[in-house]
């Protein structure tokens, strides 16, 4: 299976510890395609319908965007790497790129001191 940058899966993310987000759910691919080609994981950031407080480690993906039915948030908080084998389902959609960059905006935001 070829999976690139961008691109939204459903994934399994069971079994989880603590407040891990869990569950089979949508998770948008963020590692680069040469990471995505060439390592036995991929990392993701998961996607949730379930809206509470936000922050800038949010990010807001309208319903029709990248193939997803529900207003949704992409949650940089919980970026993982997840092996592409064994927890990546059926593909989504794509990720529109201006979204993407705001997805990368909160991934720099949580692993960054800015």
């Amino acid at each position: 299976m070829e999976i690139k940058r961008g691109e939204i899966y459903y994934v399994d993310l069971e079994p989880v510890r603590g407040r891990e987000m869990q569950k089979f759910r949508p998770a948008v691919v963020v590692s680069n395609d040469i990471v995505n080609k060439n390592a036995a994981v991929v990392v993701i950031c998961p996607i949730t319908d379930a809206f509470g407080k936000t922050s800038k480690m949010h990010v807001f993906v309208p319903k029709d965007q990248g193939g997803l039915t529900k207003d949704s948030i992409v949650h940089c908080g919980q970026i993982r790497a997840i092996d592409k084998e064994e927890r990546i389902s059926n593909k989504i959609g794509d990720m529109p790129e201006d979204i993407m960059s705001k997805i990368e905006s909160g991934i720099k935001w949580v692993i960054t001191d800015i």
